[in-house]
């Protein structure tokens, strides 16, 4: 049988509870401690304290018991710490659940503690369907409540609805125990085009929300756009990365930097060699990248060619670029891509242009000219590490399954 142990705890003023089906434990040696104490081992004046594991552990008896912890986010994390490597499940109970409803389309879109929830079992259903339990042949749904329990861990979670509050009060009356709803009003931002235009549908008066997660327009172009502007969570990256068919998990966790990596070194190999010739007189030139894209020939987006994989390299640091961390990913290499051909054309201008004047100097003192330039190994290295990054970017941060190819039935 599970064992649960319930904490709470407050900061200020500190104040501290554990029991087990409702025996309390002595909380004496700890009280009015803060929890980055008495969270892990200790002995002060003589009192000696084996740390929350280990003390916890001799009050239920076994090493594998379940911890409800009550209190603010930072303590969670601490006793997360203390808990590390450890068989012990830990469920906190400051959960929070955004639900994004809307009708004409039917589009329901969660969210649990910032992560994205599994919403395929109730796509094109109302609310007072997905509300209750349903079972049609293989389809199994426990309700909206029994499968969010089931997903945090814990019965104890505060929702907030966005959408229009005749739909809330279905949730409100078959609201369980434990469970707060409260209504999200959506934050209106910048006019849309109308449904079917790209933009967002007026689908239920739900209106623009400026979070992390947004409504689906009515047609693809509009559903990806929406979904370049959701902010990935870790969890969420991690399962896509799981999914590419790579053994070696560091290789497979860092692809896309690696991807970033090869373009830099690319660019150090011949990029474009030009040759003339006069007469019997031959001569080639051969540069590389960082010559061919920021020399005479270079251009804005040339520039971006070389600060793109950097950018992509470094936006899983910044916290600042982490919420658009889905646009840099395809974004950035579609743009490097794009700056590549564009250099290429520039280039092949030039020396064509340049090739003309040339051959009308040559041809006014009897001699024939060639200029000619052609792209080494460096260019078509880049060109396919370009696009090899925006491949990896598209399944790591939307998912292989979006992928545009056709399944076999």
């Amino acid at each position: 049988m599970e064992k649960i142990i319930r904490i709470g705890y407050k900061k200020e003023p500190s104040e501290l509870k554990i029991s087990l089906d409702g025996k309390m434990f002595d909380v004496s040696r700890i009280e009015k401690m803060q929890v980055q104490e008495w969270a892990f081992p200790f002995c002060i004046k003589g009192v000696k304290w084996n740390g929350l594991f280990d003390e916890l552990k001799e009050f239920a008896g076994c090493d594998d018991y379940t911890v409800y912890f009550d209190g603010d986010d930072d303590s969670f994390e601490i006793i997360k710490l203390a808990f590390k490597d450890t068989k012990v499940k830990l469920i906190g109970t400051n959960n929070k659940v955004v639900i994004i409803y809307s009708e004409n389309p039917f589009n329901t879109k969660i969210t649990v503690n910032g992560a994205a929830f599994d919403t395929t079992r109730i796509d094109n259903r109302s609310i007072d369907e997905w509300v209750k339990p349903i079972q049609i042949r293989e389809l199994v749904w426990k309700g909206i409540f029994k499968e969010l329990e089931e997903n945090i861990g814990i019965g104890v979670f505060s929702i907030q609805f966005v959408g229009k509050p005749a739909f809330m009060k279905t949730l409100i009356d078959e609201c369980p125990d434990g469970v707060d709803i409260i209504y999200k009003v959506p934050i209106q931002g910048k006019a849309r085009k109308p449904a079917g235009q790209g933009g967002v549908p007026k689908a239920g008066g739900a209106g623009n929300l400026v979070s992390k997660i947004s409504l689906p327009s009515g047609g693809a172009p509009g559903q990806m756009l929406g979904k370049m502007k959701q902010e990935i969570s870790d969890d969420e990256l991690n399962k896509n990365l799981d999914k590419i068919p790579i053994k070696n998990k560091f290789i497979r966790d860092n692809i896309m930097a690696i991807c970033a990596v090869l373009s830099l070194i690319f660019a150090f190999l011949p990029f474009v060699t030009v040759s003339s010739k006069a007469g019997n007189e031959s001569v080639g030139i051969t540069v590389n990248g960082f010559t061919a894209l920021v020399g005479e020939h270079g251009s804005f987006i040339s520039v971006i060619m070389l600060l793109g994989p950097i950018l992509v390299i470094v936006m899983n640091y910044i916290s600042q670029l982490k919420p658009y961390r889905r646009i840099i990913a395809v974004g950035v290499p579609a743009l490097c891509i794009i700056g590549e051909i564009v250099a290429a054309i520039v280039i092949k201008g030039s020396v064509n242009a340049g090739s003309e004047a040339v051959g009308a100097v040559g041809k006014a003192v009897g001699v024939k000219t060639e200029t000619s330039a052609s792209f080494g190994i460096g260019f078509w290295l880049m060109l396919v590490s370009f696009i090899l990054t925006a491949v990896i970017g598209f399944i790591s941060y939307y998912g292989i399954d979006q992928l545009p190819i056709k399944k076999k039935q």
